[in-house]
């Protein structure tokens, strides 16, 4: 036929929705990508949130331990201090029950040698 492709002064309008195809799912693919990417983070943030929680329950325990210990060795310190303050007045009271005890067989042992001086 003439040699010549009848085609080939036909307009494409193939071409010009390809190029729309292709903008089209550009702008979803590059919606698609950054969304991956939100929630990329937005897991990396909650698993980085988790293990903070987790360590902050872990220093809430360690510090709860470490004041039930402290106030464990202050109880253990005041009971200590009041058993030795007791005994030393214990001591005290023994010591003054001697010195008494001593006066009294002193005035005993004077009344006596004065009863025999007075014979």
């Amino acid at each position: 036929m003439g040699g010549r492709d009848p085609r080939a002064k036909a307009k494409s309008p193939a071409s010009e929705s390809s190029v729309t195809t292709t903008y089209a799912a550009s702008k979803r693919n590059q919606a698609k990508q950054r969304m991956d990417s939100i929630d990329k983070e937005l897991k990396k943030a909650e698993a980085f949130h988790a293990s903070t929680g987790s360590d902050m329950k872990e220093l809430l325990l360690i510090f709860r331990e470490d004041a039930h210990r402290r106030a464990e060795a202050k109880e253990k310190r005041r009971r200590d201090e009041r058993d030795e303050r007791r005994a030393e007045e214990k001591r005290e009271r023994e010591e003054r029950e001697k010195v008494r005890r001593d006066e009294a067989a002193l005035v005993e042992a004077r009344r006596q040698q004065d009863q025999e001086d007075a014979k």
